[in-house]
């Protein structure tokens, strides 16, 4: 064999060998990267009850692994889901909906052609409505007739005004005509429930990967909670009636701190991540798309047991002693002045809320108001108790150095000459004395859930899981299902705004900034729908250039 021959055989198998090192480094990792997702959820997810899930990251599962009568296209505009067609009465009081033949049920161990029928939405609304669910949604849907007295015990489960007329056709009967009809019926808590199913999980239906099951693009694959980590994996649904539609084989979930999270991001060990500004600011530009979001407010709560800081006029008294030019000077770059309650992000009709009502609902700094309403406090306060000490109380908060807390507090302590000692905890010891009621007043944040005003203002109803303070606000929870329930979105606007000057004008809760958080992804990934009042996402239109 002459030395040229081996030369061409040598370079030959070289050749191979570089190609074979190419695939498994690079083609092998391309092919994952390009078709699945990754993200790293900041709490473990507990509950995929579409009816009654709360959390956004519950929420982000069940809406990729659901889909109702309404869904968002590409265009981010709602249009029909599993329903073929709507043919609406001519007094426009009945919704007849027409399922699609095409739409099955995904069950979690066994292969069955079971199609979502008229049934399960009917199933799927007496549960919501019912007030033995106790679902945190039942309020949005009063607008279907008979809902309302129902869920208030007054009127029987089997008068609710959603009927099946044939098998694969459901009827609504309105109370009223709202513009927000489609929105609702895209949401998580208007998804079909299978009765049987739900019934054969006897009472533990969305606790597992095996009591759920999934009639969206995707299905829950993986459940894996231990110790030290967490898994949650969804899987393209191959039963989808628009399975052509989804091109990408799953996303994976894991569970982080933000802090871990970035760091997989900033490897390239994920591939979507939620970070701050500084987070930002140390990554590469040609690494990301970013997507700039404010979906949280900051403030001060106060405990409404502590005779003195429970006291409305004293909540009042240091609400109008917040200087927020002061503030302006602390604060970081993902931070802007709160003058609202409600955060940017929130929508209305498709609008931003806040532009729509374009006013202020928080008071302007006014230290001899603030003097008077303080002064007629304090001498309730010594009325009650004649060991009244104005100066032993404390402030919680899990962040002792924030800038902006520290210059509150010299703006009290100089008009009102109130010296608030600063409890810092860590964040364990921080939840569990705010869920236990052991504060006098706190620095907390509240997270919009999903893209409603109403969803941080249900925050301040007696009902609420997050409502640490105990308020119970006169006439409160009648007037925010009032303004759930308004049938066009300018009454909306007016009397959430009402509702939001309520809880600032008196102090239940004091806004100080909104925060700016970042959605950013790798510049490979395109088409997914990221809801910035939620932090929701919706991977069915998302693909890899």
């Amino acid at each position: 064999m002459n030395k040229k021959f081996l030369n061409i055989i040598k370079f030959i198998l070289t050749f191979i060998l570089m190609l074979t090192v190419c695939f498994i480094f690079n083609g092998c990792k391309k092919s994952k990267y390009d078709k699945l997702i990754s993200y790293s959820f900041s709490n473990i997810p507990k509950n995929l009850d579409p009816q009654t899930a709360y959390e956004s990251e519950e929420i982000t599962l069940i809406s990729n692994i659901f889909e109702g009568l309404y869904k968002k296209n590409i265009k981010n505009e709602y249009e029909l889901g599993i329903a073929e067609k709507v043919i609406e009465s001519d007094d426009k009081k009945t919704l007849t909906f027409t399922i699609k033949d095409n739409v099955f049920w995904h069950f979690p161990k066994e292969e069955k052609d079971v199609k979502v029928s008229a049934d399960d939405f009917v199933f799927a609304f007496k549960r919501l409505i019912n007030p033995k669910t106790n679902s945190p949604y039942a309020s949005n849907y009063f607008f279907i007739k008979n809902a309302k007295k129902i869920n208030e015990g007054k009127m029987p489960i089997n008068s609710l005004g959603v009927h099946k007329t044939k098998e694969n056709e459901l009827e609504i009967e309105l109370e009223y005509k709202t513009p927000f009809l489609k929105e609702l019926l895209a949401q998580t808590a208007a998804m079909p429930c299978n009765e049987s199913f739900f019934d054969s999980t006897k009472g533990c239906y969305g606790t597992s990967k095996d009591t759920i099951i999934s009639n969206g693009p995707f299905y829950l694959n993986t459940w894996n909670v231990e110790k030290n980590t967490a898994k949650f994996r969804i899987r393209k649904n191959n039963k989808y009636h628009q399975k052509d539609l989804v091109k990408i084989i799953g996303v994976n979930f894991s569970v982080k701190t933000k802090e871990e999270a970035f760091n997989l991001f900033k490897n390239n060990e994920i591939n979507t991540a939620i970070i701050d500004s500084n987070q930002l600011n140390s990554l590469s530009k040609n690494q990301y798309n970013k997507f700039p979001f404010q979906n949280k407010v900051n403030g001060i709560i106060f405990n409404k047991t502590n005779t003195f800081l429970g006291n409305v006029k004293t909540h009042a008294a240091l609400s109008y002693s917040v200087n927020k030019y002061k503030l302006e000077d602390k604060l970081t770059s993902s931070q802007t002045i709160a003058n609202n309650l409600i955060p940017d992000s929130i929508t209305i009709g498709g609008k931003s809320y806040n532009k729509l009502k374009n006013k202020s609902c928080c008071p302007k700094y006014d230290p001899e108001q603030a003097k008077d309403l303080f002064a007629a406090a304090k001498e309730e306060a010594k009325k009650k108790d004649k060991k009244f000490n104005i100066n032993s109380f404390s402030i919680l908060t899990k962040d002792s150095s924030n800038p902006i807390l520290n210059q509150l507090l010299q703006t009290w302590q100089k008009d009102l000459n109130l010296f608030l000692k600063i409890d810092n905890q860590n964040e364990e010891r921080y939840n569990k004395k705010l869920k236990e009621g052991q504060f006098d007043c706190a620095l907390v944040s509240i997270n919009s859930t999903y893209n409603s005003p109403a969803s941080i203002l249900k925050t301040f109803t007696p009902t609420s899981p997050l409502n640490y303070s105990k308020y119970s606000i006169p006439n409160f929870d009648e007037q925010l299902n009032s303004a759930i329930n308004q049938n066009d979105v300018d009454s909306a606007i007016k009397q959430y705004f009402e509702l939001e000057e309520t809880i600032v004008k008196y102090g239940y809760f004091i806004p100080l900034t909104f925060e700016t958080e970042y959605f950013v992804t790798d510049k490979k990934i395109n088409g997914i729908m990221f809801n910035p009042s939620s932090k929701q996402f919706y991977y069915a239109y998302c693909y890899s250039e």
